[in-house]
């Protein structure tokens, strides 16, 4: 069983490659294995949607959950004699290599989009983060959907805005990007507006690119 599409996403991290490329879908394949990686005949697949909220801790889940079941029925379908075999089609494939622990150092010049899917990518490992007054902070939720703010901030990477209870505003290489979720060095994960009130937070301050 594979946590992709197949041929799509062939490798040993298709699920964090999914979400880095912000795909909509993806699903589980149950298939033959051959002497090449993940090209094997495909026996069943089943696709599902990627929520807005899901990361790779609980898409993997989802996927797990409803690959076990397709296999159990591919199981079937093998021992009925009923199973048919379906050949990739190679030139529609895509690969998923295993993720770099440099790949987690966040680019604010990247946009809003392309850094919150990079988060939601890599919260397992290598976790995305970034330094804040030289010290690494790793960044464990965060919002893209947030309305482009006035701000004479040009800069990415600049804090433009505070939100109670909530987080604060990264300006990015395209839109703002909202913190919610952080966990500075040697402490717990904590919400972002904790981490604004405890390390005093000021807007304008810069987190390198």
């Amino acid at each position: 069983m594979h946590a992709s599409l197949l041929p799509k996403y062939r490798g040993a991290a298709p699920i964090q490659w999914a979400l880095l490329n912000g795909e909509k879908e993806t699903g589980v394949t149950v298939m033959r294995v051959d002497e090449l990686l993940d090209t094997g005949d495909i026996i069943l697949q089943e696709k599902m949607v990627i929520e807005e909220e899901d990361d790779a801790v609980t898409l993997s889940k989802k996927l797990f959950a409803r690959g076990s079941g397709l296999l159990l029925k591919a199981l079937a379908q093998i021992e009925q004699g009923a199973a048919r075999y379906i050949p990739q089609k190679g030139s529609e494939a895509t690969h998923a290599p295993a993720i770099a622990k440099e790949s987690g150092e966040i680019d604010w010049k990247r946009s809003a989009r392309q850094i919150h899917d990079r988060v939601r990518a890599l919260v397992s490992w290598p976790v995305a983060h970034t330094f804040y007054r030289e010290k690494p902070l790793r960044i464990l939720r965060t919002d893209a959907n947030v309305v482009d703010l006035e701000s004479e901030y040009v800069q990415p990477g600049t804090i433009v805005h505070i939100v109670k209870k909530a987080g604060f505003v990264v300006k990015t290489g395209g839109g703002h990007l909202l913190i919610k979720e952080v966990q500075p060095a040697a402490k717990k994960r904590m919400g972002a507006f904790d981490f604004v009130i405890g390390h005093d937070v000021k807007i304008g301050e810069t987190l390198p690119s």
